[in-house]
């Protein structure tokens, strides 16, 4: 469960409604229910995102034919986290509430209510003991580390993961569009223009976000990710591959390819030999321009 109370749980495919809300607590029967199934079994495990996951296939709205695709996963770094949270929130409760004992409080929000029983006074208002509510607190430690995907189309838990990571990466480029391609400020002075550049900036964006995806899946391979692997870095570092024209009129790199550069370059299966190629071609394109002057 997430702090801002929302549901954490997505919908992936294309023929899923996204009107229908789905109730949190048919997800929580759910992971319940699976709970101590999976999550110790290597043959569920996701080494890329260290998670455990399973798939169960089961109808969430009444009425409906079509069954959905319920995966659940569970990460351990997650529910360590998730569980401190709880616990500090409980104690931050505790003590507001401690705070109110003896005076009147007449609206105290639902979760405060879920996770406490309130005692008052004959007058019903002035609150006279605030009892914890283990067996809710409980469940809620014990659900620490479980999120849900729920997908239409038939798939493993390993492939939903991957899908809406995917998609996560790609949503987070496209909104970080501003900061990379300049849009707070267009600097043109007629629709055409604006169209142009606004065609530029989206084709820019394509290459951007196919940079960062084979950028990323060579550092997991490598399983490593150095500062030089990022998009902006990477394109620094291919900028210092240039050509520079020798006394013998003949173009050639000014320098060997570094280590880094060919780590890079494999990023998008390019090799020295190919850099060394398209020197030379381009290399004769310049030479023939010369002496046709």
């Amino acid at each position: 469960m997430n702090r801002s109370g929302r549901s954490p749980y997505l919908n992936i495919g294309p023929y899923v409604v996204l009107q229908k809300m789905i109730r949190e607590s048919e997800i929580r029967e759910i992971i319940l229910e699976n709970m101590g199934s999976f999550e110790t079994k290597r043959n569920r495990y996701n080494e890329r995102f260290d998670v455990y996951g399973t798939t169960i296939e089961r109808q969430l709205f009444d009425g409906e034919e079509q069954k959905r695709f319920i995966h659940i996963f569970y990460s351990d770094g997650r529910a360590y986290g998730e569980k401190q949270e709880i616990k500090q929130r409980g104690k931050r409760l505790k003590a507001y509430l401690n705070q109110c004992v003896g005076r009147e409080c007449e609206s105290l929000g639902p979760e405060i209510q879920k996770y406490f029983y309130l005692h008052y006074e004959n007058d019903g208002r002035t609150l006279k003991l605030a009892e914890e509510n283990t067996k809710a607190i409980e469940e809620e430690l014990s659900l620490a580390g479980y999120f849900a995907i729920v997908s239409s189309d038939r798939m493993t838990a390993k492939e939903a993961i991957e899908r809406y990571k995917s998609r996560d990466a790609s949503e987070k480029l496209f909104r970080a569009d501003q900061s990379y391609l300049g849009n707070r400020s267009m600097r043109v002075g007629s629709d055409a223009a604006l169209s142009t550049k606004i065609f530029i900036q989206f084709l820019a964006l394509i290459l951007h976000c196919r940079i960062y995806t084979d950028l990323k899946d060579k550092c997991e391979a490598m399983g490593k990710r150095p500062n030089d692997m990022t998009v902006p870095a990477a394109l620094k570092e291919l900028e210092k591959i240039v050509m520079i024209r020798h006394l013998d009129g003949i173009y050639r790199l000014d320098h060997a390819i570094t280590k880094t550069q060919k780590t890079i370059l494999d990023s998008f299966g390019l090799t020295e030999a190919n850099v060394r190629y398209q020197t030379q071609e381009i290399g004769k394109i310049l030479q023939e321009t010369e002496e046709a002057r």
